[in-house]
């Protein structure tokens, strides 16, 4: 696993994309305890696996659609960036909603952008991976994901007392950090515009 590490630590953009979304994933850990403060708000506690499920299906239409057309397929970092704030945009809007209809719909939408933000990292971890490492890399960045999760889903434990809004905007704030974290660590947007 050291190996792992290595090109983890020492590849600047493999380096950038695994920080930011360990970062981004913490949001998405956290999403099922908005879900759940949520559907409260809208008066069905069992509304929220469906918000969840809702996400799902958005996420699964968005990889579909990208497979279909696979825009910015040679700049995967760039997208990685791009659909980080297409996942939090959305999510911001929920504290601010009243229907279920309408919170449903910010969970289709933000999902849209979180099936292919998937695709990118992954394509970014493919083609950023030294041959004698790409295992290891893929594993242990899987488990720093899994542990921003874990964190975020415990950081979210913390805050339900006050309310549905600060969990949402706090989901929301995770994924737009996120992509600025991407976007400081690349160096700016220019590198990220750049084949590599």
């Amino acid at each position: 696993m050291t190996r792992g590490v290595s090109a983890l630590w020492t590849n600047h953009t493999l380096r950038a994309i695994t920080l930011a979304t360990t970062l981004g994933e913490a949001g998405i850990g956290a999403l099922p305890v908005a879900a759940a403060l949520l559907a409260q708000n809208y008066g069905s506690a069992s509304l929220a696996g469906m918000l969840v499920a809702l996400f799902a299906v958005g996420a699964l239409v968005g990889s579909l659609a990208y497979a279909r057309y696979p825009v910015a397929d040679h700049l995967p970092e760039l997208r990685v960036v791009v659909l980080l704030a297409g996942v939090g945009i959305p999510l911001l809007l929920l504290p601010a909603t009243t229907g279920a209809l309408t919170g449903s719909a910010l969970f289709v939408v933000s999902g849209l952008s979180y099936g292919p933000l998937l695709i990118a990292l992954l394509t970014n971890r493919e083609r950023q991976s030294p041959a004698d490492a790409h295992i290891q890399v893929f594993a242990l960045a899987a488990g720093l994901r899994l542990t921003g999760a874990a964190a975020g889903a415990a950081v979210a434990g913390w805050f339900t007392t006050h309310g549905a809004g600060w969990v949402a905007d706090g989901v929301a704030l995770s994924q737009i950090l996120a992509a600025l974290l991407g976007i400081a660590l690349m160096g700016g947007i220019r590198p990220l515009l750049v084949q590599r």
